[in-house]
C-alpha cells in the first residue's frame, strides 16, 4: 500500500529537492520493532569539531525469544556521501540513497538492507565503521553531521498480532522552509487499537528551540524531560534515554490517544523557525484487529465489529457485561463460540443449522417471541444412537412440530414433517451415516436444534 505524501514547502532560491516519504515494507504479525544507532558527532556540531568518529557502535539488545524478521540500516552525514561503510566487519554498500541541499550545501543519506546479516549475528553489539565524510564546509553554519541508525523488526510469541510499516524519505525543515507535512495512509483503526510512532531524524540541536515542534494528526507529541513538545529533535535516544545522541533522533511514542477510529491517516507535521531538521525514517505500529482474537473464541476482533462502525464495545449480541471481542460466548446459550463451528471448516462465521439467517455463535436458540420454547425444553434419547431415537419433551407443552435431520452443512437429510407429540415421539435415523447431525424442531415458525452423534 503506497502512502500519500503532502509536502507544503515555503519556496526559497535556496532549496532545490527531496525525496518524499513512502512505504518501503509492512509486516503483520506478533511483531515490534526498535531503533538502534549512534552517532559521529563528539559533541553538538554548534561549535564542536569539523572532524566526525569514522567508527561508532551501538547493543541491539533483543531478549532470547525475540528472533529478528527485518533489519534495515541508514546512516546520513553532511556533504555530498560516503556509500560504502563497514558493519561488524563486514563491508556493506548502499542499495538505495537519498539527498537534499540547503541553502547550497548538501546532505545524503544511504540504505542497505543488513536482514541476513543481523540474523546470522552472535553478539548484540553492532558496529558501524569506515565512514568517511568531509563536513568542513559546513562548520561555518553548524550543519556538520553524521551517523547511523538500524530498523529491526522482530518476532516475539507473547505480543498481540501488530501491522509494522517502515516509510522512508529525506525532508528537512528550516528557517528556509519552516514546515513541512507528511500524510500515511495506516490500516484501519479500531477502537481497542494500540499505535506507536518511531522516528530517525538527523542534524537537531538540543540548543536550538526556536518554533520547533512536531504534531501527529494536530496535536504536539511529546514526552519531557527527554523529549519536550517545544525541541523534540534535540540529540536523544528514547530506547536508550542517552541525550547525547548529537545531531540525530532516535525516538517514539505511544499515539494511541492521537488517532480516531475513522481515521485512514497520520497526518505529521513538523515545525520550525531555526533549527535545520531532515526527517528520514518513520516506523508506525497498529494492534492488527483484523488479525487479533482478543477473546480467543476464533472470530478476529474486527469481525466482531457487527455494525461495522469500527468501535468494537458497542457489539454484544447477547447483552451481558462482556463485548462480543471480550466475550468467549457470543450469544450466552452456554456453548463456546469456537464450539461452534460444527461444519469443522476452521471458523464458526459460516454455521447456520436452523437457516434463519444468524449464524449459530450469535443465535442462542431462545426466540424472545416463545421464551419457554428452547433447546433445554427436549431431551433425545439415547444419543450417540444406532437406529432410533424419542424425543422427551419437558417446560413446554406441544401438540405437533414439524422435525427434520440437518447436516453440519445445513443439509435436510430426512423430513419427518409434522410428528405428534401427545406421545413420545420416536424416529427412526437408522439410514444416516456415522456422524453429527442436529434435529430441527419447529412450532408456530419458531425452531429449535439439538444435536445427536449416529454411531
Amino acid at each position: 500500500m503506497k502512502c500519500l505524501v503532502s509536502l507544503l514547502f515555503v519556496l526559497f532560491s535556496q532549496l532545490i529537492t527531496a525525496q518524499p516519504f513512502s512505504e518501503y515494507q509492512s509486516f503483520s504479525g506478533t511483531y515490534d520493532f526498535v531503533l538502534v544507532g549512534n552517532t559521529h558527532n563528539e559533541a553538538e556540531n554548534a561549535g564542536g569539531s569539523c572532524t566526525l568518529l569514522s567508527e561508532s557502535s551501538a547493543t541491539l539488545g533483543l531478549n532470547a525469544n525475540q528472533t529478528v524478521v527485518a533489519a534495515y540500516l541508514y546512516w546520513s552525514g553532511s556533504g555530498t556521501g560516503d556509500f560504502d561503510i563497514t558493519l561488524n566487519g563486514e563491508l556493506r554498500t548502499a542499495s538505495r540513497t537519498f539527498s537534499i541541499q540547503e541553502n547550497g550545501l548538501d546532505y545524503f543519506a544511504a540504505f542497505e538492507d543488513v536482514t541476513s546479516q543481523i540474523q546470522a549475528l552472535t553478539t548484540n553489539q553492532l558496529t558501524f565503521s569506515n565512514f568517511d565524510i568531509d563536513v568542513s564546509a559546513h562548520c561555518a553554519n553548524a550543519t556538520n553531521y553524521g551517523g547511523w541508525a538500524m530498523v529491526v523488526v522482530y518476532e516475539d510469541a507473547m505480543l498481540p498480532v501488530n501491522d509494522i510499516r517502515v516509510n522512508d524519505g529525506f525532508v528537512s525543515v528550516s528557517a528556509l522552509n519552516p514546515m513541512v507535512s507528511i500524510t500515511l495512509e495506516e490500516p484501519i483503526i479500531y477502537s481497542t487499537t494500540t499505535a506507536t510512532i518511531g522516528f530517525l531524524a538527523w542534524e537537531g540541536d538540543s540548543s536550538l528551540a526556536n518554533g520547533e515542534n512536531l504534531s501527529i494528526n494536530g496535536e504536539i507529541i511529546q514526552n519531557p524531560p527527554l523529549n519536550p513538545g517545544d525541541n523534540l529533535f534535540n540529540g536523544t535516544n528514547s530506547y536508550t534515554g542517552s541525550t547525547e545522541l548529537y545531531n540525530m533522533d532516535l525516538d517514539f511514542f505511544d499515539i494511541s490517544s492521537l488517532i480516531n477510529e475513522t481515521d485512514d491517516f497520520l497526518v505529521i507535521e513538523m515545525n520550525t523557525a531555526q533549527d535545520l531538521i531532515i526527517m528520514n525514517t518513520i516506523v508506525t505500529k497498529v494492534k492488527d484487529a483484523t488479525a487479533t482474537d482478543t477473546d480467543g473464541d476464533t472470530v478476529f476482533d474486527a469481525q466482531e465489529d457487527l455494525n461495522d462502525n469500527r468501535i468494537l464495545e458497542d457489539d454484544n449480541t447477547d447483552g451481558d457485561s462482556l463485548a462480543n471481542f471480550l466475550d468467549d460466548d457470543d450469544d450466552g446459550d452456554g456453548t463456546l463460540t469456537k464450539d461452534e463451528d460444527y461444519n469443522n471448516n476452521g471458523t464458526p462465521l459460516d454455521d447456520d443449522t436452523n437457516g434463519n439467517n444468524i449464524p449459530d455463535y450469535l443465535d442462542n436458540e431462545v426466540f424472545l417471541g416463545v421464551p419457554e420454547f428452547t433447546s433445554a425444553s427436549f431431551q433425545i434419547v439415547p444419543n450417540p444412537v444406532k437406529n432410533k431415537i424419542s424425543i422427551k419433551v419437558s417446560k413446554v407443552a406441544l401438540q405437533e412440530c414439524n422435525l427434520k435431520v440437518v447436516s453440519v452443512s445445513g443439509q435436510t437429510i430426512i423430513d419427518f414433517g409434522v410428528v405428534s407429540f401427545n406421545n413420545e415421539p420416536v424416529l427412526d435415523v437408522s439410514i444416516l451415516k456415522q456422524g453429527l447431525y442436529f434435529l430441527n424442531i419447529e412450532h408456530k415458525n419458531v425452531s429449535v436444534s439439538k444435536k445427536f452423534l449416529k454411531l
